[in-house]
């Protein structure tokens, strides 16, 4: 048997080389290489999934501040235009309003109902006398109230006696509910004249 030569020997072991080399390829590296490849496009899924989370997220706190925002909006309005009319209120606050600014009550009459359609509202007019600068400050008070009242008619004049007089058309207004408006104004404890003499009277 002849022996290899050399260079014979180099291409032999060349060639286990070469066959060890793809052995390991096939039969680790390749499988290992997929599964590489499968968990980068896992990773790949689930860091898209979490930026959209993420993203819904964010739009889910916009709209938690919106939300907010137009709670704090609609407590406004409500504040401003309520569903009842209140009138106990109105008289305490206008008794105190009266009293406050050193002023002579004389009207307080509420007239009937309007429809404006999305809300009523409810005319009602109001006599004062005394200084010019508190009738002003009166007012302004009314200007400020925690609900939404608008002057349409303001006269002032005096009589013989130099007493200065303030008449007044405040408009408040009533949102409708689901059933209209529910709730009755009894003009029982009003005058056509004066209004009611004693605010603070209990309304039967």
């Amino acid at each position: 048997m002849s022996k290899l030569r050399e260079r014979e020997k180099k291409f032999i072991i060349v060639g286990v080389f070469i066959v060890l080399i793809s052995l390991f390829y096939s039969f680790y590296m390749h499988p290992l290489l997929i599964k590489m490849n499968t968990l980068q496009k896992d990773l790949d899924k689930k860091q898209a999934l979490i930026s959209n989370i993420d993203a819904e997220i964010n739009q889910i706190k916009q709209m938690e501040e919106k939300n907010k925002e137009n709670l704090k909006k609609l407590e406004t309005v409500i504040s401003n235009i309520p569903e009842g009319i209140n009138i106990p209120e109105l008289l305490v606050d206008f008794e105190k309003s009266i009293n406050e600014n050193n002023l002579k009550q004389h009207m307080f009459t509420p007239q009937k109902l309007a429809d404006g359609g999305e809300y009523y509202t409810l005319p009602i007019r109001v006599k004062v006398s005394g200084d010019f600068n508190n009738i002003i400050n009166f007012l302004r008070y009314w200007e400020n109230y925690k609900r939404l009242i608008n002057f349409t008619e303001i006269k002032l004049y005096s009589d013989e006696n130099l007493v200065l007089y303030g008449e007044f058309l405040a408009n408040i207004y009533i949102l409708k509910n689901e059933s209209g408006f529910n709730e009755k104004l009894d003009y029982s404890f009003v005058s056509e004249e004066k209004g009611r003499n004693n605010p603070f009277y209990p309304i039967k």
